[in-house]
């Protein structure tokens, strides 16, 4: 009898393991439970072309800067809440004048 090592690729090969066990087909000698980590390069290599990808590089990177100025525009947003109410602390201009 021959023995081999096989990784899944798909969580549905599991069942048709079972299947052909149940079947005295094979035996399954040993179950590693624990998960196997795919890199992400790795598992969609070549799926979209490199251009797609720079493309989608630059959205990523387009989204994240307005997400950066949404924060920005969210913590003044707060600031200003606060002001309204005195509860902001603030420098005067002569004072961070100075201090610069």
């Amino acid at each position: 009898m021959d023995t081999m090592l096989i990784q899944l690729t798909n969580q549905k090969a599991a069942g048709l393991l079972h299947e052909l066990e149940e079947l005295h087909l094979i035996k399954v000698l040993e179950k590693n439970n624990a998960p196997f980590k795919t890199k992400l390069s790795d598992k969609y290599k070549g799926i979209i072309s490199k251009e797609q990808g720079q493309n989608l590089n630059e959205h990523l990177k387009k989204m994240r800067s307005e997400s950066k100025s949404i924060d920005n525009i969210k913590a003044g947003l707060e600031e200003m809440q606060l002001f309204t109410k005195g509860q902001l602390q603030t420098t005067s201009a002569k004072d961070f004048l100075n201090e610069l």
